[in-house]
């Protein structure tokens, strides 16, 4: 996942998991699933210490939401 990466374990295919989430879910909403930060180093905070995006429930399918949130999960266990 991010967090791996982040903070310097080996990457994995959860990683790229996580990663096509986050692309997936940016292209069904057409927004950047995180909300605009003055740093990179901001960003990377952001995604360690706040929850994952989730895909809108008003918008899309239940099937859609729950796969998106399947992919975006920081911690494998979670899922």
């Amino acid at each position: 996942m991010a967090p791996e990466r982040i903070s310097g374990k080996r990457h994995g295919y959860m990683s790229d998991i996580w990663s096509l989430g986050l692309v997936i879910l940016e292209c069904a909403t057409g927004n950047f699933p995180f909300p605009p930060r003055e740093s990179f180093y901001e960003l990377l905070e952001a995604v360690v210490e706040h929850p994952a995006p989730s895909a809108p429930s008003e918008q899309f399918s239940l099937e859609f939401c729950s796969f998106i949130s399947a992919c975006i999960q920081k911690d494998a266990n979670d899922i």
